[in-house]
């Protein structure tokens, strides 16, 4: 007898509605379930497969099921038992990176937050990443329920905990979080296949990879020329520099890059400053392995432990201090912060070494990060000028075609295997991998919820999902706008009736693609939740746009979700953020100003305005209408109709 791997110990339940327990047998075989008094038969069918209907449980927790399998003759053939199970509300997650990041990745911002944390009631249990296109996935492949206690919270969902504890907090009932977030997965990949053949644009992708023996086949090319590149850059010894090789850069392999152009500097060693980006620096298109020292003074160790900062690195590092390894971290994205014995270190001059490997993109050191070493009371800044050496130049490294980015991939893979299962809502935070083509977003988000709905048997099922953070890919002046047009194509999304958007718009990081502060982020959405699931009588969002009107040469702007009124955060009266345009789509900086629950704006050079639009960048700092409630206006851009 098989049960699916979510139906293990620790599991919940959700409670107050029947749960099926699903599994395989012998045919025709009998199945007994018996829980506190209980006894439930079925029967599977000829194939197998068997469905036990659990009827109502209100919330509890501890309860004890056993499975029996039964042969023609009344003989237990197999059993079961699942242990702890408790009945309370079940969330399902979903998304991208920023969903799938986890608490121990969000430490700098939450580490006294989760301190002592210990909620033996909530639980998560994270789907393993499977996609599949030849249809509809039905088992899971793995999994097993966690505790949020000691180092299990560490590996939970940042945003899923913050919001779980919020709300358990609050209700005093088990929450269970179903984790299926998959890293820089687009909207087209959790949706059906029918879904995505009556939008249209994928139907061509999801053709390609209905053939199977082709990916296997890009699989395989792709990890034989991935695997080649780090060989080659990995041949040539760190400690050998006196004759850098350069030869591969020249043409010996393109590591499926494209392009055999020489992607060396000029001299094979020099100086740079640290912290910054590369791409204004003679090391702009390097590409391979380098190595980057320093010196450091100390006046005295006397702690056991030392802890080393070097924000963020594009792409990979080995970190060392006197010559001991200290850290090891092989993307871009998690943060550089690394603890050692502090025995590692000495009084006066130390050093520091980083070995470094720059895979595709420009390389260097994210800026506003903190970079230094710490011990005791004491802190040494690493900002400042760095000496580097090529080891090895090499081509970019070439990209891996990411399959389970594709249509359908994960809505077969990881959301047809829960097909019926109970759960309370969902939270979604997903977009940043379509700011590309931010267009027709909120289509494919409205058959995505369509989708989810049909699959979990529930066509009322809530779902609240985060509107896009602030983010500039680490250039603070840039003005860019296609986040800002995926924030409003989500904005119109509050259009499929019982959803609900957490903006996390005002507390993103411009230099990060994954913003720390997931508990803020886990709050909104439970407030959301509140509403929708527990229709609760809170303020839950902040100003929406809701229409304009003009006003000689001034524009009226009315919004609902005031809240208890509209505020201009941070600087009393003076809004910021606004732009009107007249006819010629021309945009000028507004003044702007609150008047009752809704907000005027004008600007000398515009006389007939006929567009307005607020908080239109992607990374929207000055931006600063709120409600009073502390919950951000979403970004919007509007014309008179």
């Amino acid at each position: 007898m098989r049960i699916s791997p979510i139906y293990t110990d620790r599991l919940i339940l959700q409670r107050d509605v029947e749960n099926n327990i699903k599994g395989e047998a012998q045919p025709r075989n009998h199945i007994v379930l018996r829980t506190d008094g209980l006894r439930l038969e079925g029967q599977a069918d000829e194939n197998g497969q068997f469905t036990i209907v659990l009827p109502a449980f209100p919330a509890s927790d501890g309860i004890n099921v056993s499975l029996e399998e039964l042969n023609g003759e009344g003989n237990m053939v197999d059993a079961r038992e699942l242990k702890d199970i408790a009945f309370g509300d079940v969330f399902l997650l979903s998304g991208q990176s920023n969903m799938a990041q986890q608490v121990n990745g969000t430490l700098d911002v939450t580490e006294k937050l989760i301190k002592c944390c210990d909620y033996p009631m909530i639980r998560e249990f994270a789907v393993p990443m499977e996609f599949c296109f030849d249809g509809p996935a039905k088992e899971l492949s793995g999994g097993e329920w966690r505790c949020a206690q000691g180092a299990a919270l560490m590996q939970f969902s940042a945003a899923g905990f913050f919001m779980a504890r919020t709300l358990y907090d609050k209700y005093k009932v088990p929450i269970g979080l179903i984790s299926t977030a998959v890293g820089g997965s687009p909207i087209q990949a959790w949706c059906s296949e029918d879904s995505i053949r009556e939008l249209k644009d994928y139907e061509e992708e999801l053709l390609q990879c209905r053939k199977g023996e082709s990916i296997g086949e890009v699989q395989k090319q792709e990890q034989r020329a991935q695997a080649e590149w780090f060989e080659r850059v990995e041949e040539f010894n760190f400690e050998r520099l006196e004759a850098p090789d350069t030869s591969f850069a020249t043409g010996a392999s393109n590591a499926m890059s494209g392009s055999n152009a020489i992607n060396s500097p000029n001299v094979p060693e020099g100086k740079i400053m640290i912290p910054g980006l590369w791409h204004h620096t003679e090391l702009a298109d390097f590409h391979g392995s380098l190595i980057l020292e320093r010196d450091f003074r100390l006046l005295q160790v006397t702690e056991k432990t030392a802890r080393i900062y070097l924000g963020a690195i594009i792409d990979a590092d080995t970190v060392y201090v006197n010559g001991h390894q200290v850290g090891k971290t092989d993307n871009r994205y998690p943060p550089r912060k690394y603890d050692f014995p502090a025995e590692y270190l000495k009084e006066g001059v130390n050093h520091i070494r980083i070995e470094m490997l720059v895979y595709r993109d420009t390389g260097g050191f994210t800026m506003d990060k903190p970079y230094y070493v710490s011990c005791g009371g004491e802190v040494c800044s690493l900002s400042g000028i760095w000496d580097y050496k090529i080891v090895q130049a090499m081509p970019a490294l070439g990209d891996i075609t990411c399959f389970h980015y594709k249509a359908t991939g994960l809505y077969n893979g990881m959301l047809s295997p829960l097909e019926g299962h109970a759960v309370k809502a969902i939270a979604f935070y997903q977009g940043e991998s379509n700011t590309g083509k931010p267009e027709g977003y909120a289509a494919y988000f409205a058959k995505a919820v369509e989708d989810w709905r049909k699959l979990l048997r529930n066509p009322r099922l809530p779902v609240v999902f985060v509107q896009l953070a602030n983010f500039a890919d680490g250039f603070k002046g840039y003005r860019r706008t296609g986040w800002a047009e995926l924030r409003d194509e989500q904005r119109k999304a509050l259009a499929i009736e019982n959803t609900a958007m957490a903006s996390a718009m005002d507390i993103g990081e411009y230099n990060d693609l994954h913003p720390q502060d997931k508990a803020t982020l886990g709050k909104r959405l439970a407030l959301c939740m509140e509403k929708l699931v527990y229709n609760e009588n809170v303020v839950f969002s902040g100003p929406l746009f809701a229409g304009i009107e003009p006003d000689g040469d001034n524009l009226k702007l009315r919004f609902t979700q005031t809240g208890s009124g509209l505020l201009a955060k941070g600087t009393g009266k003076t809004l910021r953020g606004f732009e009107i345009a007249g006819s010629d789509g021309i945009f000028y900086p507004a003044d702007a100003w609150i008047e009752g629950k809704g907000v005027r704006v004008c600007a000398g050079p515009v006389r007939k305005p006929y567009q307005c639009r607020y908080a239109w960048s992607d990374n929207p700092e000055e931006a600063n209408l709120y409600n009073k409630e502390g919950l951000p206006a979403s970004c919007f851009s509007g014309k008179v109709k």
